[in-house]
């Protein structure tokens, strides 16, 4: 059985409390006990008083220490998104349908507006080179990472590191210990055209090459040339294929499938490598192709440590 704890931000503040941090066993049956006024005193005490409230974030947990963690640091809106903005990537697992009422519409619709429209940075640490790339949530840049490195790229956030390498295994116990799904379940949640946006911020170096790379870039206003030269010390070069050039998978081309079957480029993702394309041909996953030697292109087998 799944273990939350859960945040619940109050609409106005009772005396101090703006919010109550709780645990349960059974996350929908624990918020409708709250609902119904069976709950915490203080929840009880602001539903009597018609203040409205909602759950706005949750933990998948193994026991109560969390909670209690949180609740030592005496200042809950810390880790509520609608009272701190730095908060952009959150999970929220309730999806009770009298949690989002009206009285909470502009504030979600804020916080929606706020996390759309600040990507955050993350550092993909490859064997060769550090890479950066801006990604609308920590699951899109876990998926990012895999899908690119199949377990040999690490990845960082602010300095410190998100992700690990999984050179010896260990992946799937790492997606079942962080999303509580394994690395399928999670690349499900993740839309084909954010990745595909994910990959057109990826520029080699670290944060800061990236940051002096974009202030030199928006200096450049009318010179073409300048802006290709430019561009190209920083983004991921393209290097001659094992048969002599450098070949670009075009929309419709046909691909050869392990099991045989060949199916036809609907759409393409993204270079994730020298010789290797992520492609969409219409079917769950993507695929991961490469020339072949007779000017087509077959599936790469790939696999998840």
């Amino acid at each position: 059985m799944q273990m939350y704890v859960y945040l619940i931000h109050f609409k106005y503040k009772l005396h101090h409390a703006g919010h109550y941090i709780g645990f349960s066993k059974c996350l929908d049956f624990r918020i409708a006990a709250h609902r119904e006024g069976t709950g915490a005193i203080l929840i009880r005490a602001i539903t009597r008083l018609g203040i409205p409230w909602i759950v706005i974030r949750t933990w998948r947990v193994d026991g109560q220490g969390f909670e209690r963690h949180l609740k030592n640091q005496k200042n809950a809106a810390r880790f509520c998104p609608l009272c701190n903005p730095k908060i952009l990537d959150f999970q929220n697992e309730y999806v009770g349908g009298d949690d989002f009422c009206s009285e909470f519409l502009h504030e979600i619709t804020q916080l929606n507006e706020r996390m759309a429209i600040t990507p955050m940075l993350f550092q993909l640490n490859t064997p060769e080179k550090p890479y950066t790339f801006e990604a609308s949530s920590f699951t899109a840049a876990c998926v990012v990472t895999t899908l690119l490195g199949g377990g040999f790229y690490s990845l960082w956030q602010a300095g410190k590191q998100v992700m690990p390498m999984f050179m010896f295994g260990g992946a799937e116990k790492w997606y079942q210990r962080t999303f509580g799904k394994n690395f399928q379940d999670v690349v499900q949640e993740v839309s084909l055209d954010e990745i595909a946006q994910i990959y057109l911020t990826l520029l080699a170096g670290k944060p800061e090459e990236r940051q002096r790379y974009l202030q030199e870039l928006s200096m450049v206003h009318h010179s073409k040339q300048a802006l290709v030269s430019a561009a190209s010390q920083w983004r991921p070069q393209i290097k001659p294929t094992a048969y002599g050039s450098t070949f670009i998978p075009d929309s419709g081309a046909t691909v050869q499938l392990l099991d045989g079957r060949e199916l036809p480029v609907q759409e393409i993702l993204g270079e994730i490598g020298i010789n290797l394309w992520l492609v969409d041909l219409g079917e769950i996953p993507s695929y991961t192709i490469t020339p072949s030697g007779d000017s087509r292109w077959e599936e790469v087998e790939t696999a998840i440590a």
